[in-house]
């Protein structure tokens, strides 16, 4: 069992609440920074791994480090030791490894290194990390124990920040459909409450937005049909079908029409979506 030294375990705890707050266009040079302060590096760079290769993403190593390295690794290179053995890399003094070879850069003050693959719970690696340079060589395992918590976690804050992005994403692309849709689309909550509507929506009934959301949908219904729409939004399918409604224009012209109305359950709240059949 690896001891850590007395300011390691703070530095780790530091380290794990900076990138719980980190925003995502930022969090491979927090990473980073994070990684060399609790093993005293001056030197690293961290990779992702993309098709063609590595991509560097950020390094603290001024016009060293390439842009990419190609694939296949270059074979008996630390990178490709790490990335062909899933497992991180201490090496003490690479000059006396039997297994691995100096790249030959001129800006290393000794041997000692770390390389720190990041990978999921199935060892796919999404990103590697290059230590060098300590403070007072060579690296210790509690080094790489150290960093390896924190690649951890690092992960996982990568796969929610991905997750959100893409969640985003999907919002964003469901809601350009529905401002887009050239079907007027109403939405209602539970309590029959109008929370949202496409453009359309607005342009067949002339309403403004603020006449609308958040309104119930009472006041732009004829009288008679209110109990109908009740009863037929309460009941328990689904798709609830066809139904044909009087409601109130803007100018106050009442037309009879067709609405075709689906039950949805969001986040475990209940909608209707209202299509307006003209």
């Amino acid at each position: 069992m690896s001891t850590f030294r007395p300011d390691q375990v703070d530095h780790l705890v530091l380290a794990v609440q900076r990138l719980a707050r980190c925003p995502k266009a930022i969090v491979y040079q927090v990473i980073l920074q994070e990684a060399a302060k609790l093993t005293l590096a001056r030197g690293g760079s961290l990779f992702t791994f993309e098709r063609n290769g590595l991509v560097l993403r950020q390094s603290l190593d001024q016009d060293h480090v390439p842009e990419m390295i190609p694939l296949p690794l270059r074979p008996g290179s630390a990178f490709e030791s790490a990335v062909s053995g899933r497992e991180p890399l201490l090496v003490a003094d690479v000059q006396r490894h039997n297994n691995i070879t100096s790249s030959g850069w001129a800006g290393y003050n000794d041997g000692s290194l770390i390389i720190l693959p990041i990978m999921d719970e199935n060892q796919n690696i999404s990103a590697i990390i290059s230590l060098h340079n300590k403070a007072e060589p060579p690296f210790v395992q509690a080094d790489l124990d150290a960093a390896r918590i924190l690649a951890a976690f690092a992960f996982e804050v990568i796969r929610a920040q991905d997750s959100a992005l893409l969640l985003h994403q999907q919002k964003t692309f469901q809601r350009s459909l529905f401002e887009a849709n050239p079907t007027a689309l109403l939405v209602l909550d539970a309590q029959f409450t109008m929370v949202d509507a496409n453009p359309r929506f607005f342009d067949v009934l002339g309403y403004r937005e603020n006449q609308i959301l958040n309104h119930p949908i009472w006041q732009i219904l004829h009288e008679p049909d209110i109990e109908g729409l009740k009863n037929s939004l309460n009941q328990k399918q689904k798709n609830i079908g066809e139904l044909s409604l009087t409601i109130r224009a803007n100018n106050e012209d009442i037309s009879n029409i067709n609405t075709q109305v689906v039950k949805l359950s969001i986040r475990e709240q209940m909608y209707f979506l209202v299509t307006l059949i003209l």
